[in-house]
């Protein structure tokens, strides 16, 4: 039994020791999505804008609240008209 439980200890030790890199995110730049529409909005609809793009969570009774709070936040400290 000591035997078994020293082998699955240096089993999980090892999966969470090992990290995978596969690249750096390409974070800003150029982009094109889809509005709630159904229309191609790109990086060029908001020139010379600030942009806050927030991909949400699809059932969020408890995280997405403190993440508006905190674009909303984020935002007000930028100057821009927040609406309630």
């Amino acid at each position: 039994m000591l035997f078994f439980f020293e082998n699955e200890r240096k089993k999980k030790a090892a999966r969470t020791a090992k990290t995978e890199h596969v690249g750096t995110p390409a974070v800003g730049g150029p982009f094109c999505l889809i509005d709630h529409d159904g229309r191609p909005v790109t990086d060029q609809n908001w020139k010379d804008q600030y942009k806050l793009i927030y991909f949400g969570f699809t059932n969020c009774p408890d995280i997405c609240p403190a993440e508006l709070a905190r674009m909303t936040n984020a935002l007000t400290l930028l100057g821009m008209n927040v609406k309630d």
